[in-house]
């Protein structure tokens, strides 16, 4: 699948729009304080991705461009957040943390696979770079934050 920069632009809107939309009900909704701190910085840092990628894209003339890889994202994240929001308390912290690692996961792939293959401004090709060091980090903080929940759920019959 190739992308324009206008598509990938799409693309990048579309996980922070999820990310920060997820963010925010899990810090009102989750019971850990470590979720709840998790979830405040992922919120912070995907506001902060949104504005500077937005930055760029006027900086460099790119307007958003819907394609069917962004589409599906937005419906993805519709999905999530029906299930966060249809989750009891009691699942929720758990159930949060594994869609940040399920989507982190799959926000690397498609970097990889299908965002810096296509990309052809050199601008725009080192905010992936930096978007995928930025979404690594967040992989690993939600396994780290899940850990504490496994190690609680692990005596439950």
């Amino acid at each position: 699948m190739s992308l324009s920069d206008g598509q990938i632009v799409a693309v990048l809107a579309a996980v922070n729009a999820s990310e920060i939309s997820q963010g925010t009900t899990a810090m009102t909704r989750a019971v850990s304080e470590g979720v709840r701190n998790f979830a405040e910085s992922m919120v912070t840092v995907h506001n902060t991705a949104q504005a500077r990628q937005t930055e760029l894209a006027m900086s460099l003339g790119l307007a958003s461009e819907v394609s069917p890889l962004s589409t599906q994202l937005g419906e993805d994240a519709k999905t999530v957040m029906a299930q966060l929001t249809a989750a009891s308390d009691a699942e929720f912290d758990a159930l949060y943390l594994r869609t940040q690692v399920d989507s982190h996961m799959k926000v690397l792939m498609l970097i990889g696979e299908h965002l810096l293959p296509s990309v052809t401004s050199d601008e725009l090709r080192a905010e992936l770079m930096l978007t995928r060091m930025e979404v690594a980090t967040h992989l690993e903080g939600a396994r780290n934050a899940s850990t504490p929940l496994e190690d609680t759920d692990a005596g439950t019959p």
